[in-house]
């Protein structure tokens, strides 16, 4: 998954409307290769049943996941889950990367949501049935190629703006 905000842009707009992951009410979701990039707050954690097991195959896992230009990682968090979210974060395989961005989709003319290809990191197998197995990478588009050549899986059903005001 990828979710990606406003970055910079962020005059007047609320925490709360601006998050990546809340995480709330004894949810004990699996996340794996998310990537969260240009929001108010990377991660919100909430009650202290959401921590039960947490970081186990029955609790709320986060692993192999990539956290950039976020104003803030998070506040605190259940302690159940390590007291804040700074600390969810450190585990897992998980990067917080604050100093730049990993991807380049605002251009509104023509989105791309692929990494750069010296951004990349490796995420986890997803899990056979549903999900494609060979799509090991952080995201939900594979990394673009040195040469940006490698179309992305959604080419060809989006399209961008006709200019910088007009969709």
């Amino acid at each position: 998954m990828t979710v990606v905000g406003q970055r910079n842009n962020r005059a007047g707009v609320s925490e709360s409307q601006n998050r990546g992951l809340l995480v709330r009410r004894g949810a004990r979701p699996h996340y794996f290769n998310f990537h969260v990039e240009g929001l108010t707050t990377a991660l919100t954690v909430v009650n202290d049943q959401t921590c039960v097991d947490f970081g186990t195959s029955t609790g709320f896992e986060l692993k192999n996941s990539t956290f950039a230009l976020n104003q803030t990682a998070g506040g605190t968090a259940p302690a159940g889950c390590g007291g804040t979210s700074t600390s969810i974060l450190a585990q897992g395989g998980n990067s917080e990367l604050t100093a730049s961005p990993l991807l380049s989709p605002l251009s509104v003319l023509v989105p791309d949501f692929r990494p750069s290809s010296t951004a990349v990191v490796t995420g986890a197998t997803p899990p056979a049935g549903f999900f494609d197995v060979s799509a090991t990478y952080v995201g939900a588009v594979a990394p673009a190629s040195a040469t940006k050549n490698n179309a992305p899986w959604y080419s060809g059903w989006t399209r961008g703006w006709q200019n910088a005001t007009t969709p």
